[in-house]
């Protein structure tokens, strides 16, 4: 995975930041407007092939699959970053280093970015197979039931 030929980019020690930000092409060069994170479970599906290309952390919000959970095991963690907070972001990016797939539209596309104090960052999945979600959810049905 890690030589594709059809990815003109390398996942080895990547941090992934699922978002969909607002961005605005200004001649060569984009401008950020807000990058909130955005729901990481759409990408359970994709998720498990990209950690085996050598991503080392991910970051979104609300969390992951059971089988992501299974496939960051050992490998990467995952970081939840506080909805709402798109404007805070944008404050943390330094510059656009390069977009990839910009035909399918600036939120589907991949960019590359320089950033600088990124937070705030919870540790919400680590690289044991601990998830506060799974702990959080375990506990309210406990509760629940008593």
């Amino acid at each position: 995975m890690l030589s594709d030929p059809q990815r003109p980019f390398s996942l080895r020690n990547a941090c992934i930041y699922h978002s969909g930000p607002l961005i605005v092409k200004e001649g060569h060069t984009y401008r950020i407007i807000a990058a909130g994170p955005t729901t990481s479970a759409r990408m359970n599906k994709q998720t498990p092939a990209i950690v085996k290309g050598g991503v080392t952390a991910i970051i979104g919000k609300g969390g992951m699959s059971s089988e992501v959970i299974r496939a960051l095991t050992d490998r990467c963690f995952y970081l939840a970053f506080p909805g709402g907070c798109g404007i805070l972001a944008k404050e943390r990016i330094e510059e656009v280093l390069d977009v990839y797939y910009a035909e399918l539209g600036f939120t589907e596309a991949v960019w590359k970015l320089q950033v600088r104090d990124f937070g705030p960052l919870l540790v919400a999945i680590d690289s044991h197979g601990e998830s506060i979600y799974e702990n959080i959810q375990a506990s309210s049905r406990s509760k629940l039931s008593q």
